[in-house]
């Protein structure tokens, strides 16, 4: 049977971690076009494929020199094998990223060994703790005069549409 996995490549974002750290196995790195929304073109990129995962992660810069920190070197070919955790981060300008650390991620129990702390490395080679999505602060709720004189019935629909779209989130397929 055919697989949309075996036709399509589809690339691993932020939401699909859902908050939580995941320790892979570095299955194949390759170099690919990837299409970049942004400037609207294709660009080369370093692709991760994961040991029983089938997202991939189309690395950027930085992920590109934490990977060559982790395996010590900058041949692509000899990350195949590498033992790493990737977690959900915000950059320092609050997109949402990906940051790859070496090591397993710390145990949901408290038990064992504390996860290594992402580190950001910058491309003029300083680095930068990334601070983890689980560690951010939730929002504090401020009062929205425009929201309070909105009808009930019109507050409930935005609440409930957000409460929907929420929970779709969470009902996708492990990645």
């Amino acid at each position: 049977m055919t697989t949309a996995y075996a036709v399509y490549k589809f690339y691993l974002k932020p939401a699909d971690l859902h908050g939580q750290p995941q320790a892979v196995t570095v299955e194949a790195a390759t170099v690919e076009d990837v299409f970049n929304p942004r400037i609207k073109r294709n660009e080369q990129r370093i692709v991760l494929r994961f040991a029983n995962r089938h997202k991939l992660l189309a690395c950027n810069k930085t992920q590109a020199e934490a990977m060559i920190a982790i395996a010590g070197t900058d041949e692509i070919e000899k990350w195949v094998g590498q033992a790493i955790t990737i977690t959900p981060a915000r950059t320092p300008k609050g997109q949402d990223t990906i940051t790859i650390t070496i090591g397993q991620p710390k145990p949901a129990n408290g038990n064992g060994k504390a996860k290594p702390a992402p580190v950001m490395v910058k491309p003029n080679g300083s680095s930068k703790q990334a601070e983890p999505v689980e560690a951010r602060p939730a929002p504090v709720a401020q009062a929205d005069p425009i929201a309070e004189a909105q009808p009930e019935h019109l507050a409930a629909d935005t609440a409930n549409g957000q409460a929907a779209t929420i929970a779709a989130l969470f009902d996708e397929k492990p990645w």
